[in-house]
C-alpha cells in the first residue's frame, strides 16, 4: 500500500513538471532542472529536480498545487510558519506559470507557539528543541485547546501551558467556552419544555424563527 502510494505520488510529480516542460518553464543546467520562477517576480530561479534525480520539496508543492488548481478551486489558502514567509514568491510564481493570478494564492502566516508547564518552557523530548519538525506523538494526548489559540491573532507568538489547560478555573480560558455552553444548553432545554405549552398555531409561528426543536 506505501508502495503504491508513494509511486502515485511520483507520477504526480512527474506530470507536474512534464507540464511546466511542455511550457518551457523549466530548462536543464548543470544535469539538474530548474523553474524559471525568476520570470514571475521571485528573486531566483529554483531547483525541482537535483543532479542525482532527487526531487526537492518544490516539486512536490508544484504537483500537490496543481491538483488544487486542476480541481477548480478558486483560492488556494495554505498556512505556514511564519519563517517560511520567503517561500510564498516562488509558489505564487507556481500558480502564475499555470496561468492563474498570483493572488489565487492567499498564505496565512502564524508564529510559533511556546509549549510551558506551570510556566516553564517545555522542551521536545529528543532532538532539537528549537527544531519546528520536533513533534512528538505524546502530544496528541495533551489538552491543545483550539479556543486558547483563537484568543491570539495569527501574527502573534503565543505561550500556551500545557498545565493551565487543565485546570478547572476563570484562569483557563477554556472554561467560559464550557460555561457558555452550559447556558446556551440550559436555554435550549428550557424552550424545549416551553414549546410544550404552545398551541399548534402558536408553534407554527415560531418555525423559522428560532431554530429547530
Amino acid at each position: 500500500m506505501v508502495q503504491r502510494s508513494l509511486s502515485r505520488e511520483l507520477r504526480a510529480v512527474r506530470r507536474a513538471l512534464d507540464e511546466l516542460k511542455a511550457q518551457q518553464f523549466l530548462f536543464e543546467q548543470e544535469g539538474a532542472w530548474w523553474f524559471r520562477s525568476s520570470a514571475f517576480g521571485d528573486e531566483k530561479d529554483r531547483v525541482v529536480q537535483k543532479q542525482d534525480g532527487e526531487y526537492t520539496y518544490l516539486a512536490s508543492d508544484i504537483a500537490y498545487h496543481q491538483d488544487k488548481l486542476r480541481r477548480g478551486y478558486d483560492l488556494l489558502i495554505d498556512v505556514w510558519g511564519a519563517d517560511h514567509h520567503g517561500y510564498i514568491p516562488r509558489m505564487q510564481a507556481v500558480v502564475q506559470a499555470y496561468g492563474h493570478p498570483k493572488d489565487r494564492l492567499q498564505v496565512v502566516l502564524v508564529q510559533m507557539v511556546n509549549l510551558l508547564r506551570g510556566g516553564k518552557k517545555w522542551k521536545c523530548r529528543s532532538g532539537p528543541a528549537s527544531s519546528s519538525r520536533c513533534g512528538k506523538s505524546s502530544m496528541k494526548s495533551e489538552p491543545m485547546r483550539p479556543s486558547s489559540f483563537l484568543m491570539r491573532d495569527s501574527n502573534s507568538h503565543l505561550d500556551f501551558d500545557l498545565e493551565l489547560a487543565k485546570q478547572r478555573s476563570s484562569d483557563n480560558p477554556v472554561y467560559y467556552v464550557q460555561y457558555a455552553h452550559a447556558r446556551i444548553a440550559s436555554l435550549l432545554a428550557r424552550r424545549g419544555r416551553a414549546r410544550h405549552r404552545l398551541s399548534p398555531a402558536e408553534r407554527d409561528g415560531l418555525d423559522g424563527v428560532d431554530g429547530p426543536g
